[in-house]
């Protein structure tokens, strides 16, 4: 869990970020040989901007009809698969 980020620094041209929570899901098998590792990073795939992430500092609206607004959150990762695998020898 993640608060939102409300004490900002103009002379670094700090954003607000609202709070956020993600949900993970790990898991692995392991043997006596081998061990394998999965998970779902952002099971919810849920839409959120670092506290710390930084920010689109672009030219925004300027360079087309529908840029991003300066200033705007760049957002954190979405729904991440993984999967690995270890051998003992």
């Amino acid at each position: 869990f993640v608060a939102a980020k409300t004490n900002l620094n103009a002379v670094r041209n700090e954003i607000a970020t609202g709070g956020y929570s993600l949900y993970n899901l790990r898991a692995s098998y392991d043997d006596k040989k081998y061990r394998v590792n999965f998970g779902i990073e952002n099971l919810l795939n849920k839409l959120y901007a670092l506290p710390q992430g930084g920010a689109y500092l672009g030219q925004g609206n300027t360079m087309s009809m529908n840029g991003v607004p300066w200033g705007t959150a760049v957002a954190g990762m979405g729904r991440t698969f993984y999967i690995s695998a270890n051998m003992k020898f």
